[in-house]
């Protein structure tokens, strides 16, 4: 009895390593520098995407230094909400984004926007955080390229996904005046002056000044590449504008940023420098991998249209898709070898177990 117990914990042993990892390669994610959320109606209805911009900053200092001196100890968050309706510079703003995602063959466009700014620093003896997260709910309308009738798709434009504001942002706030929130220097010289003197002039502010307000990593990998599945009875959110919170609909899921057979492991991006002022400073910029969810109303395949990103979409099945490269079928396949895996692995699993009693 002995034997056949140690047995089995051996057995045991081995399968619930290889069933985590199998579980653990196809559902991990990372959260992103550019993390989208986003519903898309096949009538055209305005709706609400989210973009969520992200970046953290490690400053290490030694003993005695300026920034020790400024930064040991300090705890502060730097946030606010506001919105183009009550804020002039937001509307300004609207006006960037809108110039960003315009070109000649797209009508969509942002009319509304509200804006979510934090800004956390914490600073012990050694070492400095800034964690940084800007959080933009734009209203998107007219992204119809072409009327779906019938069996004849309506044809989508999600050119409007990837914009890079490279200007300065400056929003008028009642807590800290006038607020650049594009640059990672903007709030350390709004709220950090004696921090900012150190950090100007020098090859940091190269790194520092890399613009938070980036989406082009979302448009960098192809529509019809991301992840797909069909859900017939989804759920709205806040994304698709209040007044359709909690109506189901069937749409189909666009995913990106997932960890996976077809787009591997998920890695941040680490950027190390080392520089000198008043003393001999490190800075580390963590930037997480991007990710996307574009969820779109009806049976949808991503294409492009003169290399632009586009979705078409129709409320009408078609049957199942037996074509290989269809974007139906190339988001099934994780999921299907994810099942395969799994099997395989619970099939050796108790073909050891029951073989080792049998004995």
């Amino acid at each position: 009895m002995l034997v056949q117990y140690e047995y089995k914990m051996k057995v045991l042993y081995l399968a619930v390593p290889i069933i985590s990892f199998t579980l653990l390669i196809f559902t991990q994610n990372a959260f992103a520098s550019v993390d989208l959320n986003a519903y898309m109606a096949i009538n055209g209805h305005p709706v609400v995407p989210v973009f969520k911009f992200s970046k953290t900053i490690y400053i290490d200092y030694p003993s005695g230094s300026t920034l020790q001196k400024e930064l040991n100890g300090k705890n502060v968050t730097i946030e606010f909400v506001d919105d183009s309706d009550h804020n002039p510079s937001i509307r300004s703003f609207v006006q960037q984004l809108n110039i960003g995602i315009a070109n000649e063959m797209r009508t969509s466009n942002i009319t509304n926007l509200t804006v979510q700014y934090e800004t956390t620093i914490h600073g012990d003896d050694k070492q400095a955080t800034i964690d940084y997260l800007v959080t933009l709910q734009p209203t998107l309308a007219n992204y119809i390229i072409k009327p779906g009738s019938g069996i004849d798709p309506a044809v989508l434009d999600i050119s409007w996904v990837g914009f890079s504001i490279k200007n300065p942002v400056i929003i008028t706030t009642k807590q800290y005046g006038d607020l650049e929130i594009n640059y990672p220097l903007g709030v350390i010289q709004n709220q950090m002056p004696d921090v900012y003197d150190v950090l100007k002039g020098v090859s940091t502010e190269d790194i520092l000044n890399a613009n938070l307000l980036d989406a082009n990593p979302l448009v960098d990998h192809p529509i019809e590449q991301w992840n797909s599945l069909f859900d017939p009875a989804y759920t709205l959110d806040d994304v698709a504008g209040s007044n359709y919170v909690g109506q189901k609909v069937p749409v189909t899921g666009f995913a990106y940023g997932q960890s996976g057979i077809y787009q591997g492991p998920l890695k941040s991006k680490t950027t190390d420098l080392d520089f000198t002022a008043d003393s001999k400073y490190h800075i580390t910029i963590i930037e997480k991998t991007s990710m996307g969810t574009i969820d779109v109303e009806g049976h949808a395949n991503g294409y492009s249209i003169q290399g632009l990103p586009a979705i078409s979409t129709t409320m009408l099945s078609t049957g199942f898709i037996s074509d290989p490269t269809s974007t139906w079928w190339v988001g099934m396949q994780g999921f299907i070898l994810w099942f395969v895996v799994a099997g395989a692995g619970m099939v050796i699993f108790w073909a050891l177990f029951f073989r080792r009693f049998r004995e």
